[in-house]
């Protein structure tokens, strides 16, 4: 699904315009990167959470063994699954129309 096919569903879901959806999206996901930024996560119960996992430096050897180049350690954002989505996911359904997650 493009970000553009997800706006559209948004606002099918939420009985409006697009241009609405659009806005919540864009609020959404910069609230989740200024949060990332700051070294901090953030959490949905049952849907997974965000978080900035850091990576340590390390050398690696090159095909041809000559050299062993390092490679400085960096921060690189991630997400973890929540066990509710997990579940939802196995059994290849959502449930009724009317549940909510």
């Amino acid at each position: 699904m493009t970000q553009k096919e997800l706006i559209k569903q948004m606002a099918l879901e939420m009985d409006l315009p697009q241009w609405v959806a659009e806005k919540a999206l864009g609020a959404f996901l910069k609230v989740i990167t200024e949060t990332l930024l700051k070294d901090d996560y953030v959490k949905i119960k049952g849907f997974g959470k965000w978080f900035v996992k850091k990576r340590k430096g390390r050398e690696y050897r090159l095909p041809n063994g000559k050299k062993t180049p390092y490679i400085s350690g960096f921060k690189a954002p991630a997400f973890t699954f929540g066990k509710d989505i997990k579940e939802i996911i196995k059994k290849g359904k959502f449930g009724n129309d009317e549940e909510e997650f």
